[in-house]
């Protein structure tokens, strides 16, 4: 008899991972097509205000007003205070590789940080002990670290560097060197508030998520 009530908590027991487990991928389902959506209306608008500017210099003030408005539903805040206050998706933000951290083996640790209004490239920090190493997914130093400057062994960087989440900060910032390129080619004022608000709409079009507050993006264009 005890063993039975041992037998069925168990069931229980693995009937209520297996929720939490399909809970988890529903919401991580349904968060990331929230997201394509809002990121379609986006390019949407985004499109809509650069014919706009071309077609009369620049964009109307209700165009800018709705896309201000789809950019502030995946966090872009216009307040100069905003730094990735994404508020309806941050829950699930390990979903699109940032912020996790991972073993990487012989008591190191590494976590592919996402870019920031003060770090405009995606970036990698591995720590072991004493040694706090941090360096630009590029390989170009961040804070003026680099993982071997720092320490970290060949084996481990090489690991950390094929890495799911390494890769896709990499494909992360081929993708804001795009938009880099694009901004420069429709020849948008970024002193401008308008044309701020375009460049932000290109770069969540084409990166997937926004990062930046569109007064950032002046010091991200020059960091990338």
């Amino acid at each position: 008899m005890i063993f039975k009530k041992i037998n069925l908590l168990q069931k229980g027991f693995i009937v209520f991972l297996l929720s939490v487990f399909m809970f988890s991928i529903i919401s991580h389902s349904v968060s990331a097509t929230s997201l394509n959506s809002d990121i379609e209306e986006i390019n949407i608008l985004t499109k809509k205000a650069l014919e706009e500017k071309k077609a009369t210099g620049e964009a109307s003030d209700i165009t800018i007003e709705e896309l201000n408005k789809q950019l502030q539903k995946i966090g872009v805040n216009n307040s100069p205070y905003s730094d990735f206050k994404n508020i309806e998706y941050s829950d699930n933000f390990t979903f699109y590789g940032y912020g996790e951290t991972h073993d990487a083996g012989q008591g190191w640790k590494y976590r592919v940080d996402r870019p920031s209004n003060r770090d405009a490239k995606p970036h990698v920090h591995v720590e072991k002990g004493k040694v706090k190493a941090v360096e630009n997914v590029d390989g170009t130093p961040s804070h003026g670290k680099t993982l071997a400057g720092s320490g970290v062994p060949k084996k481990i960087i090489d690991k950390v560097k094929s890495s799911k989440d390494y890769k896709k900060g990499q494909a992360d910032l081929a993708k804001l060197k795009q938009a880099k390129a694009e901004i420069k080619k429709k020849h948008l004022n970024l002193n401008n508030v308008k044309d701020l608000a375009i460049a932000a709409g290109i770069i969540a079009g084409l990166v997937g998520v926004a990062f930046f507050a569109p007064e950032a993006i002046p010091f991200v264009i020059a960091a990338v």
